[in-house]
Formats: structure tokens, C-alpha cells, sequence
């Protein structure tokens, strides 16, 4: 809550807002978001701030004037709030209050959203505080320093940036690798590039990470050498690196990781290779697949998957009985497309457990076996949001969902929030049922349901 003189400001705005808009309907739904501003409730208050914002771009009412009663909420306890307020000024280009904003540059919290708006609001004139705050001996000044430099910076900066890899504090080592990338003139990437035989082994993995951000692909050979480097650390990074630059050459080089003596590394390895397309290590990948439950044999199935290595498609059928394996063998067996390991993963869309049945519908999507429609139908009634959403993509994928029209029709009223693969992204994505409803049905025409 905002004290009381606040408060008093906020009264005298209602009487102000009154003579400075026409339409009564807009000055009717700004008061009542101004009286949500008094609540007790953080989000609510935000939200209103948001709403409010929205309501001023899209109508006539006086944008200098709402501006500055958003301004006051600059100074609100909560930090989700001040950064509600910091957005909705720097949409409504409220250059009057870029220095309140400005101020808020040492409020950890909402830092990075205040140093987003000084750039909506082209307040370069900031650009010099950003490269003095990397001379100061407080983390959160450079840290800030290094944020700011990350949008306003140029190569001019080069030189304070490049310092910060070298500090000793892995955050500020971090948020140099990340403005770095973002300044991608030749002679930093040079300069960068130096870094990679620094004696210190976090600077050596962060260098390789920020020139593979940056696609460096000229130091792949430099890069490559980091994978025998005695920190581990720096090992997965330059693997990591090689990867993210689709280096194919090393793959030699990156399968000796399969064997390293770093657990996390020989874990990571596996997946390194999948990514990389490298299909003539599925061998030694699929070496790796036991029965003892360790991370790597994990890993491993999904490399095999990732690779399209059919030939292994029966050793890890038999990997779904254990728990552990479960959830990857089913998406791997998926992914290779083979019918005749349906029957083995139906059984799983009665699995207690809710990410089972959403990998055993999506699987069975992909493998095309129509007579399983009617089982996957049955969890267009599941009770979680996100396993009726992937039935029905199933059944789209299976060309049976026309079928299945009235049942899917139902959904359409659903407004649950689900979590579901997005074959195009190839990542999960959040989104609600209905709309997975209403894309499916919206692609039939009358004709179709006849």
C-alpha cells in the first residue's frame, strides 16, 4: 500500500481525470482500475497498473497525466509492482519520468526491467553511467554496469567488459559472457577469443560459451581444444560450445567424452552427439543402456531416439519396465515410428501418473496405429488439463479426430491451462485447452463432419 500522502494524490487525480476526457465510459473503467490501485494485494495492484496502461494506449484519455499517476508506483514495497510500473511507462513513452526510472537502477529486483525501458525511451544519455558502474567495487554496480552495457554498450566498452570475465564472482563472469555476445564487432571476437588459454578455468568456459553466442566458428579448432582441458567445468562448456556452432568435425573428440571421468560430463556426452547428428556413434551411445538407473543410460535413450537408431528399438522396449527409463524409452519409441511397439506403450494411458499418459498419447500419435483411436479418446475425459489436450492432438495426428468431434467439441469451454509438444518447435509449449480444440475443429469444414 502507498501511504497516505500518495493517497491524497490519488483522490486528487479523480477530480483531475474528470475534465480531461470526453467519454465517460473511459473515465468509468480508469477509476474503477484506479481503485484496485488501493488494494492491499501486490498482483492486484499490479495487474491494475497494466490494465490501466492498455486502457490509456488504446483510448483518448490524457497520457501525460495517467503516466504520472503510474509514476507514483515507482516507489511501491513490492517489486512486482514497481516493475508493472516501469513497463507500463515505458509503453505509454513517458520520457518525462525516465529519471525516476533511472533511480531505480540500484533496486536489484527491477533493475533489468528499468534499464529495458531507458532504451524503449532512447535515454542513451545513461550510456556513460552503465560503463562507470563496471569501475565500482560493488557486484551490483557491475553487475547493472554489464546489463546496460548489454543494450546500450558498443566496442568502445570493450576493454571494461573483457576485465569483468576475469572477476571472481561467477555472476559477474556470467553477465560479462552474456553483454559480450551481444557486442559482435570483429575485433571483440578476437579479443574474446584470447581468453580461451586463461589461467582461469571459469574464464576459459565462459569464453567458449560467449563465442559460440556470438558464432564464432572460426575458433572451433581452439574451442576443440578445451575438451581435454583438466577442468571439468571447461570440458562440458567447450563441448556445449561445439555444438551450439554444429562443429561436426569434432564429434570424434566429443564421443571421448561418453567415457569421461566427470559424471555430469559423461552424462551430457550422449545428448552432445545426438545433437550433432553424429549416427555413427549410436554403438558406443547405446553401450551405455542398463538396467542400474544412472542419469547417463537416461540420457542415452533419448540420444538413440534423437539419432534414429531403429536397430536399438527392442533393447529399449524392454527398458520401459523400469520406472526410471520410462518416460524417455516411450518418446524414443515414439520417435523411431515403428507400429509394432504400440501395444506395449497403450498400456502406459492407464499410468498413474499424468506424464506417462501425456507420453504414451503423444508417442502413439506419432506411430500412426488408428486402431488405438478409441483407447487415446478415452483421455479427451482425463482430469488433467494437459493429457486432454495431448489426446486430442493425438487423435488429429492419427486423422481420427473427426471421429471424435462431439467429444472434442466439449472441450471447447475448457480454459485450463495445458503443457503439450509442438511438433513444429519441437519444445513443450503452454497454452489452454480450448485453444487446442478450437484449432483442430476450425480445420474441418461442414462437409467433413457430414
Amino acid at each position: 500500500m502507498l501511504n497516505t500522502l500518495v493517497m491524497a494524490d490519488i483522490l486528487f487525480f479523480f477530480l483531475l481525470a474528470g475534465f480531461t476526457s470526453g467519454d465517460p465510459g473511459q473515465n468509468d473503467k480508469a477509476a474503477a482500475l484506479i481503485e484496485d490501485l488501493e488494494s492491499t494485494e501486490p498482483c492486484l495492484r499490479a495487474q491494475s497498473i497494466t490494465d490501466l496502461e492498455r486502457l490509456v494506449k488504446e483510448s483518448n484519455l490524457d497520457k501525460k497525466l495517467y503516466s504520472s499517476l503510474i509514476a507514483k508506483y515507482l516507489e511501491d514495497p513490492d517489486s512486482l509492482v514497481r516493475k508493472s510500473a516501469v513497463n507500463a511507462l515505458a509503453s505509454l513513452n513517458a520520457v518525462d519520468h525516465k529519471n525516476k526510472i533511472a533511480g531505480l537502477l540500484d533496486d536489484e529486483a527491477v533493475m533489468r526491467s528499468a534499464i529495458e525501458a531507458l532504451f524503449v525511451l532512447e535515454a542513451f544519455e545513461y550510456t556513460d553511467l552503465f560503463a562507470d558502474k563496471l569501475n565500482s567495487e560493488s557486484r551490483q554496480d557491475k553487475i547493472c554496469g554489464l546489463a546496460g552495457l548489454s543494450i546500450f554498450g558498443s566496442e568502445k566498452h570493450l576493454k571494461q567488459i573483457l576485465e569483468c570475465l576475469r572477476n571472481e564472482d561467477y555472476t559477474i563472469c556470467i553477465e560479462a559472457v552474456s553483454t559480450l555476445s551481444k557486442l559482435k564487432g570483429s575485433s571483440s571476437v578476437k579479443e574474446i577469443a584470447l581468453l580461451l588459454g586463461d589461467e582461469n578455468p571459469t574464464v576459459r568456459a565462459h569464453t567458449a560459451l560467449c563465442l559460440a553466442k556470438i558464432g564464432a566458428e572460426q575458433y572451433s579448432a581452439e574451442i576443440a581444444m578445451l575438451l581435454s582441458d583438466s577442468n571439468a567445468h571447461v570440458r562440458d562448456c567447450g563441448a556445449q560450445a561445439l555444438v551450439s556452432l554444429k562443429a561436426t568435425k569434432y564429434a570424434k573428440e566429443i564421443s571421448k567424452l561418453l567415457r569421461d571421468d566427470d559424471f555430469i560430463i559423461s552424462c551430457n556426452a550422449p545428448l552432445y552427439l545426438a545433437e550433432l547428428g553424429a549416427e555413427e556413434y549410436a554403438d558406443e551411445i547405446a553401450e551405455l543402456l542398463d538396467k542400474s538407473s544412472s542419469q547417463q543410460s537416461v540420457n542415452a535413450i533419448k540420444a538413440l531416439g534423437m539419432l534414429g537408431a531403429t536397430k536399438y528399438a527392442h533393447n529399449i522396449a524392454e527398458l520401459l519396465n523400469v520406472p526410471s527409463y520410462r518416460l524417455n524409452a516411450i518418446w524414443t519409441l515414439g520417435e523411431f515410428g515403428l507400429h509394432e511397439y504400440s501395444a506395449c506403450i497403450s498400456k502406459f494411458l492407464r499410468s498413474k501418473s499424468s506424464i506417462i499418459r501425456c507420453a504414451a498419447a503423444e508417442a502413439l500419435g506419432k506411430l500412426g496405429n488408428n486402431k488405438l483411436s478409441k483407447k487415446i479418446s478415452r483421455l479427451l475425459k482425463d482430469a488433467d488439463s494437459s493429457v486432454r489436450a495431448t489426446a486430442i492432438i493425438a487423435l488429429q495426428r492419427l486423422n481420427n479426430a473427426k471421429q471424435y468431434y462431439s467429444h472434442i467439441a466439449l472441450l471447447l469451454n475448457d480454459m485450463s491451462e495445458c503443457t503439450v509438444y509442438d511438433p513444429l518447435s519441437r519444445k513443450q509449449i503452454t497454452t489452454k485447452v480450448h485453444i487446442i480444440a478450437e484449432n483442430v475443429i476450425s480445420g474441418w469444414t461442414n462437409k467433413d463432419l457430414d
